[in-house]
């Protein structure tokens, strides 16, 4: 005797029962990774009301800047809080001065 079924059979009932496994969420971080999303936090914080702002833009301003520049750039910009000034009026005005730097 043969099971042979007549008529459209359905995807669905052939795979019923068969589950994909669940991806895995990564969770490596670098010390980069963490002091890019540190200054993305800051810098989103008075960029409302402008075009979207992203980590992948952030990390690209700080791209030309190793991790120990990171870090002291990132201590001079709490120190200029602790100051009075603003942290994004400092931490802009620091990173154009480097790109004008660049250009000549």
């Amino acid at each position: 005797m043969s099971t042979r079924v007549e008529g459209p059979v359905s995807i669905g009932s052939l795979f019923a029962g068969y589950t994909l496994p669940q991806p895995t969420e990564k969770k490596r971080t670098s010390e980069r990774t963490e002091l890019v999303r540190y200054f993305f936090e800051h810098a989103a914080r008075d960029w409302a009301g402008r075009r979207p702002l992203s980590p992948g833009f952030i990390g690209m301003k700080l791209s030309h800047l190793s991790v120990t520049d990171l870090y002291a750039f990132k201590s001079m910009c709490e120190d200029r809080v602790r100051s009075g000034y603003s942290w994004s009026k400092y931490f802009w005005g620091s990173l154009k001065e480097h790109e004008w730097d660049q250009k000549f």
